[in-house]
């Protein structure tokens, strides 16, 4: 598999664990609105290859190229001190190699979960975070931090120790499961295998994104994030329902900041994630006793409401030194 990303147009940042952001140098802060853009781009091309046997979702042997484009507006507003508002109206067209059949590892992330993109925009993210401050002892002064401009971020002070509520529309992994070094397949690794945890069956639409709300307590050693979203009414699916007796998700995660790294050395990340989701799907156990030969095995006929899924994971991110120069 040959893999090109090639040209994207951005003021623009990776999105962090709190969607919060390292300082930009050159840009000046506080800010009231914030406007940025970005384009990616990406071509991948599959070269011919002999292949014993095939079907109809094998990875193609008689070659292929494909390539995806998406564009993405990061509009935000803080109208009052702590309080912002965002925007993200987006595109995505094309499509990959077997569109997106045949391996394990998704080929292209970008696609936001789907097969082929038609081109035709809609409003991937509304939502509004408010940051409350908090104090660390009766007689001590609210302290703050700087953050930077990046996307869905304004720059400007903000409480060092605060609680955060956001709610709206956004992905779930926006704000839960996020690591700095393998999080974006616009920026970083293409395939989706990188860019989160395998294991983390979490809620979305057919384009990556759900409707929810979480609350977090951030301080500068550790921070616990909550967050429950809808569930898609069909896996895959373009329409979510929120259900608190059948139809919901709930994440928990907790990051842990241990400084095992000596200083000037970056410090160790280590963030828990646990989540449930309740939702319309089916077990593979009863589809595997009801199929009928030579009929695949599916999910469709097996699947109830208020069935559980649940699971947890482990997200590590330590940057490493620079190795010694060699004299």
């Amino acid at each position: 598999m040959i893999a090109i990303p090639f040209g994207f147009l951005a003021w623009i940042a990776k999105i962090r664990g709190q969607n919060e952001a390292k300082t930009i140098p050159g840009l000046a802060a506080p800010a009231r609105y914030d406007v940025q853009g970005e384009i990616t781009m990406i071509a991948q091309g599959l070269p011919k290859f002999r292949s014993r046997y095939s079907g109809p979702n094998s990875l193609p042997s008689n070659g292929q190229f494909d390539a995806t484009e998406t564009g993405t507006a990061y509009l935000g507003a803080r109208p009052i001190p702590n309080f912002e508002v965002y925007a993200n109206p987006e595109f995505a067209w094309g499509n990959a190699p077997g569109a997106g059949n045949g391996l394990a590892g998704y080929l292209n992330g970008d696609l936001i979960g789907q097969p082929v993109s038609t081109g035709t925009p809609y409003l991937a993210r509304a939502f509004a975070r408010w940051r409350i401050p908090l104090k660390q002892g009766k007689d001590q002064p609210v302290g703050t931090e700087s953050v930077g401009r990046a996307p869905n971020v304004i720059a400007g002070p903000v409480p060092q120790h605060r609680l955060i509520v956001t709610a709206g529309k956004f992905a779930v992994t926006d704000i839960f499961d996020v690591n700095d070094y393998a999080n974006n397949p616009r920026t970083q690794f293409l395939n989706n295998s990188f860019v989160n945890d395998l294991a983390y069956d979490y809620a979305q639409d057919a384009r990556g994104y759900d409707f929810g709300a979480f609350v977090g307590l951030n301080n500068p050693s550790y921070s616990i994030r909550f967050g429950t979203f809808a569930m898609p009414t069909t896996p895959g699916g373009d329409q979510m329902r929120y259900d608190f007796s059948g139809s919901h998700s709930e994440q928990l995660e907790v990051d842990l900041n241990p400084q095992v790294l000596k200083s000037p050395k970056p410090p160790l990340t280590v963030r828990l994630l646990g989540f449930r989701n309740v939702g319309s799907m089916g077990e593979y156990g009863d589809a595997l006793a009801t199929s009928t030969p030579p009929q695949p095995p599916s999910l469709s006929g097996v699947r109830s409401s208020g069935t559980v899924r649940a699971g947890y994971g482990l997200n590590r991110a330590s940057r490493t030194p620079p190795l010694p120069r060699r004299r």
